[in-house]
């Protein structure tokens, strides 16, 4: 059961005079869709099934939130801090990633169709069986990230970094691996 509701966290963003602090608070399966969250802290937060379909996530702090099988679809994630988050079954398609730190995250069955990563930090990221198909991860890092099973269909990895990443059985047709450092054929 969630803490807050739609109507009461509406209220405490329009009444924060400082980013929004809900450290450890449960907003599972609720509907944020929409909502500017910038810069709001969530760290250790459940947020599991939660709706934030376009909502603006920038510069948010997500540190060790539970976000699994929420739907982040079209979301504004850019500069987010994402580490160690459990992003498990997630709909981040058309997310926004670009330079988010997503270190030890867990993404393992998470739709990324469409995402924008470029230049995130997903080392020692856990993507298993993730789907990427057209994701944008151009210049990010996936150093010793596991990968295994992984739907990189039509991926720009372009100059991403790959040392140690595990890529067995990792789908990669029509990705672009041109510049990635440590993929080795």
């Amino acid at each position: 059961m969630a803490d807050l509701s739609r109507s009461e966290v509406i209220k405490l963003i329009a009444l924060a005079t400082a980013p929004l602090n809900l450290k450890g608070v449960d907003l599972s399966e609720i509907d944020l869709n929409g909502l500017d969250l910038s810069g709001v802290i969530l760290t250790d937060a459940n947020l599991v099934l939660t709706n934030f379909k376009g909502a603006d996530l920038a510069v948010a702090n997500l540190n060790g939130a539970n976000l699994a099988g929420a739907n982040l679809a079209g979301a504004n994630l850019m500069q987010a801090n994402l580490e160690s988050a459990n992003l498990a079954d997630a709909n981040l398609a058309g997310a926004n990633l670009m330079h988010g730190n997503l270190i030890q995250v867990n993404l393992t069955g998470a739709n990324l169709s469409r995402a924008k990563l470029y230049r995130a930090n997903l080392m020692l990221g856990n993507l298993t069986g993730a789907n990427r198909i057209q994701a944008y991860i151009a210049s990010a890092s996936l150093r010793s990230a596991n990968l295994t099973g992984a739907n990189l269909t039509g991926t720009n990895l372009k100059r991403a970094n790959l040392k140690g990443a595990n890529l067995k059985g990792a789908k990669l047709k029509g990705a672009n691996l041109k510049g990635a450092i440590g993929y080795n054929k």
